[in-house]
């Protein structure tokens, strides 16, 4: 019996081993975290840092959060901006993507490492500040070169005596994602749904001008005038005879010179101005739309969108190559996804995403 409680522990061990809380191994500690990295003193430095994604450690399928591990737990956020570049080809300066404030909180948030992530890291605990892209990372068409810049005390420790450090140079984090598959450059704009007087002005029947109806006149809608009698077109020639005569007798009226008005090219319509980061909406609400690019490629050979919510709506729903994709924001709680077949008609991998 005791065999059996023995093998029935340890079989709970196994499976739920993530249900045990995480504790720093012998030795090591959040000054500590590792034994071949060294020892610092917290309460003079941030201590260790880990970011992700990087280029040891890449995003795959999708990415639109960064973040930075850490093994304290006294962290708090401040204010600061970090920015997100990208060296374009043909581009004398990089250019960039989009920015994070932190001191908005739809932009950057502050949470607990999950048991999952502390076993990962092999940590007793610690934080991750999660910054939020209003463009996620992109990927399939080409390499793109990424790199963070950011200010100093976006984030503080020790009731804020220990400011997180600025970030200057562009090779100290340099953002990765790969993959075959996925969703690419996800980003929002503002808009609006029609309201249900703009649909149905839209709908109904546009009146006709007078000039339109003139124009439109056929040969079948002329009207044929009846002849008139001979003594009645008698009369009226008299009468018109009578009124030249009255007519010689007037002098005629000095001819007026009629204004030349130049003929001015009508102007053409502008483009619209390209969309940049100033335009993209980092926490989307109800007609919002939604743009980005679908990848396939691999073992994916089919994709098929859903909003399990029916926040997002889009005009089609499966597709079987890279193509762009549109939507639409029909409720306030952002939830949508990608589900990834394969050639047997499998899912083998979904991507969700919520705002």
């Amino acid at each position: 019996m005791k065999r059996l409680i023995a093998l029935v522990l340890t079989g709970l061990m196994v499976l739920g081993g993530c249900c045990f809380a995480a504790e720093w191994p012998a030795g090591r500690s959040a000054a500590q975290p590792y034994s071949s990295s060294v020892e610092v003193n917290l309460s003079e430095t941030m201590g260790h840092i880990m970011l992700f994604p990087r280029i040891k450690l890449p995003a795959t399928r999708f990415c639109d959060v960064l973040g930075m591990y850490l093994p304290r737990e006294d962290l708090a956020l401040g204010e600061g901006f970090a920015h997100l570049y990208e060296k374009v080809e043909g581009e004398d300066k990089p250019v960039e993507v989009c920015t994070v404030d932190f001191s908005n909180p739809d932009n950057v948030k502050l949470r607990d490492l999950s048991e999952k992530e502390l076993n990962d890291l092999i940590w007793g605990g610690g934080k991750c500040v999660e910054m939020h892209l209003s463009k996620s990372l992109e990927f399939g068409d080409r390499e793109h070169s990424y790199f963070v810049l950011m200010d100093e005390g976006c984030f503080t420790a020790m009731d804020g005596k220990i400011k997180s450090i600025q970030i200057t140079s562009d090779e100290a984090w340099i953002p990765v994602i790969s993959g075959d598959y996925g969703v690419s450059g996800a980003y929002y704009i503002d808009g609006e749904l029609p309201s249900e007087e703009d649909e149905a002005e839209a709908e109904a029947p546009e009146e006709e001008e007078d000039e339109d109806i003139i124009e439109n006149i056929g040969i079948n809608d002329v009207v044929i005038e009846p002849e008139e009698d001979e003594e009645e077109a008698d009369e009226e020639g008299e009468k018109k005879d009578d009124a030249k005569a009255k007519a010689t007798d007037t002098p005629e009226p000095e001819p007026t010179e009629i204004p030349v008005v130049e003929e001015t090219e009508a102007p053409e319509d502008e483009e619209p101005a390209p969309i940049g980061p100033e335009d993209y909406v980092v926490k989307p609400d109800v007609g919002d739309r939604l743009y980005f690019d679908l990848v396939l490629g691999g073992d994916a050979k089919l994709a098929v969108l859903y909003s399990d919510n029916g926040s997002v709506q889009f005009d089609e729903f499966e597709f079987t190559e890279s193509t762009p994709v549109e939507g639409i924001v029909v409720g306030d709680d952002v939830q949508w996804g990608v589900a990834f077949y394969d050639a047997n008609n499998y899912i083998f991998d979904t991507v969700d995403v919520g705002r």
